[in-house]
């Protein structure tokens, strides 16, 4: 996730400008109450997370299918092929 839309999730009303999607680079602007770089990295960490969590579930649903393939017949070519063309 980039820094702004950490940002955004944070004040969706806030202005301001990234440079580089650095922490360190925020210029606030139109009156936006500056957000600390510990909450802005915060929510970086909290996004990370759910990222990793989709990642396991995706990873143990395609396990999962796979293993009721195999079950009704398939072969592992024919699983294969099944995977490339979806």
């Amino acid at each position: 996730m980039s820094v702004a839309t950490a940002i955004k999730l944070i004040n969706p009303n806030a202005n301001f400008v990234v440079e580089n999607n650095d922490v360190t680079k925020i210029t606030w602007s139109a009156g936006t109450t500056p957000i600390s770089q510990s909450d802005i990295n915060a929510k970086l960490s909290e996004a990370d997370a759910l990222d990793s969590e989709k990642f396991t579930k995706k990873q143990t649903n395609r396990t999962n299918a796979i293993a009721k393939l195999k079950a009704l017949g398939l072969t592992e070519d024919e699983i294969n092929h099944l995977i490339l063309t979806a």
